[in-house]
């Protein structure tokens, strides 16, 4: 549960930050492009570390 709870943190951490990104660089399509680069960054940390959150759950 610690783990998720980190994990959590740093979803909420990091997408705060992209959020930040995009309203200091104002409404672009760079800042667009940076947003979504950002979630998709994200998703691709998230997934594999929920598996393995799955996986553990299982084990116990």
């Amino acid at each position: 549960i610690s783990k998720f709870l980190g994990l959590v943190q740093v979803l909420t951490y990091s997408s705060l930050s992209g959020f930040g990104i995009f309203a200091l660089m104002g409404n672009s399509k760079f800042s667009i492009f940076v947003g979504m680069f950002v979630a998709a960054v994200n998703a691709l940390m998230f997934f594999p570390t929920l598996s393995l959150i799955f996986e553990e759950e299982e084990e116990k």
